[in-house]
């Protein structure tokens, strides 16, 4: 077997020149957004049923044993389909709750999932590489201003 590097796929209109199960996604807001609220609804959006509520639950929950996740990773986290899953609020050294569910893309979008205060949140930038700090505040100012 014989390893070639192989260019980013940065161009939404380039055909791609390696496929990836997640690389290279593109999306509007709107359309974010909706999948955002369907994922914290557990199941549909606007009344409509798009998802099993068992599969959201499934995909939302860590599938990966803590003994078997890297001490360098993501502090806290765990890993659900689709994204990461917080399984211990004190070690990811963040505002966040057990069970949030979120992911960064490589370009700076970030969403995250609070069902325990029915938050759906959603940070769209595009600025490669994706850099966490800016979308950290956010977080933090969204907590803020969310009342008792």
């Amino acid at each position: 077997m014989r390893l070639t590097q192989t260019t980013r796929q940065t161009e939404p209109g380039r055909k791609p020149t390696f496929f990836s199960g997640s690389g290279g996604l593109y999306s509007t807001a709107g359309d974010y957004l909706r999948f955002c609220q369907i994922l914290l609804n557990g199941d549909q959006l606007h009344g409509k049923r798009l998802l099993a509520k068992a599969t959201v639950d499934f995909m939302m929950r860590s599938q990966v044993p803590r003994e078997v996740i890297p001490p360098d990773g993501r502090k806290g986290y765990g890993f659900g389909f689709g994204a990461a899953v917080l399984i211990d609020p004190a070690a990811s050294e963040t505002l966040s709750f057990e069970g949030e569910y979120n992911w960064g893309g490589a370009n700076g979008a970030y969403f995250w999932i609070d069902r325990k205060n029915e938050l759906a949140s959603l940070w769209m930038v595009q600025r490669p590489p994706f850099v966490p700090p800016p979308s950290k505040r956010f977080k933090v100012l969204t907590y803020q201003a969310l009342e008792n």
